[in-house]
């Protein structure tokens, strides 16, 4: 008797390398967000938004000051992309986070919340 759900997943795994691949780096990056956002100071967010796989949109109280918080992240050589250009019907405080490495969120998370604690 051969077990059909064995045999599916070697089919699986040598012909759709690359899908399982997506799959596994999709979950990487989902983790990567969770563990970013619980990091997250949420006493100056108002709302996170997970947009999908590639990036996640965040707005702040409309007590922060977003440019002197671009300024700050420019400083430390992160960019991030303010949203009301693309999405001109969400109003408020929001920015837009990109997928990236652990490292880098949790980066971007200590640099957000030290920033928060010195202006707000």
């Amino acid at each position: 008797m051969y077990n059909t759900n064995s045999i599916c997943q070697r089919y699986f795994e040598k012909y759709f390398p690359i899908i399982i691949n997506c799959s596994i780096q999709r979950e990487r990056i989902k983790n990567n967000f969770n563990e970013f956002i619980s990091k997250l100071n949420k006493r100056y967010i108002a709302e996170i938004k997970c947009t999908g796989v590639v990036f996640i949109l965040a707005r702040f109280k409309d007590e922060v000051d977003l440019k002197s918080l671009e300024y700050e992240l420019d400083e430390e050589g992160i960019k991030i992309q303010f949203i009301y250009k693309s999405y001109p019907m969400m109003k408020g405080n929001w920015i837009r986070i990109s997928a990236g490495r652990r490292e880098d969120l949790l980066k971007l998370a200590t640099i957000i919340n030290k920033f928060m604690e010195k202006v707000v």
